[in-house]
């Protein structure tokens, strides 16, 4: 959630700090700040709660980001973002958004994970995962249980696809316990 002294838009925007840091330089804090835009709440989930469950960075310096809503009624949507820091403002020195001008991070929505099929809880991570047989990657993702009774935890894989720089799910897939030919076209890569 977006911090206290940092606000959001009127039409439900929140703004989250993203540090980066350099771990090369005997430094323990962050050397820079953006901004990422999380939200709005879908206007398909009513009284629901939007938060950012996870980044992946890429090696292109875009990043692919997890917003999750949770609905008072106990269900999830998930949607992967593909995040641009360029051209954003670093804000690492302003100690509140509420009166700051800033250019945020942009972000671009690549897919709601429940249209891609397969099961779509509680999404707390993303990593790339294994590169199938055919050069396809995929990118997990873990649905967690919370520790509630008939929740499952639940690992599932999207094979994707990369369209001028864009990444683009192809499918989903279930992952087996261990990695084998229990799924499809994967290999020990």
């Amino acid at each position: 959630e977006p911090l206290q002294q940092d606000g959001g838009t009127e039409d439900g925007i929140g703004w989250i700090r993203l540090s980066e840091y350099d771990f090369s330089r005997a430094m323990t804090g962050p050397v820079s700040q953006v901004v990422y835009p999380l939200g709005p709440t879908p206007e398909d989930v009513a009284l629901g709660n939007t938060g950012l469950a996870d980044l992946l960075g890429l090696d292109n310096g875009l990043m692919l980001a997890v917003e999750r809503t949770f609905t008072p009624a106990g269900t999830f949507r998930v949607d992967l973002y593909l995040v641009d820091p360029a051209g954003a403002t670093d804000v690492l020195d302003e100690p509140s958004l509420r009166d700051t001008e800033f250019t945020p991070a942009t972000k671009t929505h690549i897919a709601n994970l429940a249209d891609l099929g397969g099961t779509v809880l509680n999404v707390e991570a993303i990593c790339f995962g294994p590169t199938l047989d055919d050069g396809t990657r995929t990118l997990l993702y873990v649905n967690d249980s919370d520790f509630r009774p008939g929740i499952p935890t639940i690992f599932a894989a999207i094979a994707i696809e990369d369209d001028g720089g864009v990444i683009i799910p192809a499918n989903i897939m279930p992952v087996p316990r261990t990695w084998s030919d229990e799924l499809p076209g994967a290999s020990r890569r």
